[in-house]
C-alpha cells in the first residue's frame, strides 16, 4: 500500500537530484556514498542523462547533462493542506485542541 487510498495527499513517485554536468555528478559522489552508508535501506540509483530523459521526457536536456541521482521510493506531498488537516484531526482524536 503506497498511501493513496488512506492518505490521498501522499504519493510515491520518486525523486531526482539532477546534475548539470558530468563534473557535478563526479563531485556529488562523496555525498552519495555517505547517504548510502548511513541511511539504512536507501534505494538510490545513478542515472545517465538519457535515463533521466526517459523518466522525464519534457525536461530540458541542459539540466541533466551529468545525469542524476534517483530515489525511486521517495514520497511527495501533493496537498500540504490535506496533510496539515490530517495531522490536526489525529491530534484532536488524541484529546488535543487545535486553535486557529
Amino acid at each position: 500500500n503506497d498511501g493513496i487510498k488512506t492518505q490521498p495527499w501522499k504519493v510515491r513517485n520518486g525523486y531526482l537530484l539532477l546534475q548539470r554536468t558530468p563534473q557535478d555528478m563526479q563531485s556529488s559522489q562523496y555525498s552519495a556514498n555517505l547517504r548510502q552508508r548511513y541511511i539504512r535501506d536507501l534505494n538510490m540509483v545513478a542515472l545517465t542523462s538519457d535515463e533521466v530523459l526517459e523518466l522525464e521526457p519534457t525536461l530540458d536536456p541542459e539540466r541533466c547533462q551529468g545525469g542524476a541521482w534517483y530515489f525511486p521510493d521517495a514520497w511527495s506531498i501533493t496537498d500540504p493542506g490535506a496533510l496539515l488537516q490530517a495531522l490536526a484531526d489525529g491530534f484532536e482524536r488524541g484529546g488535543g485542541t487545535v486553535r486557529t
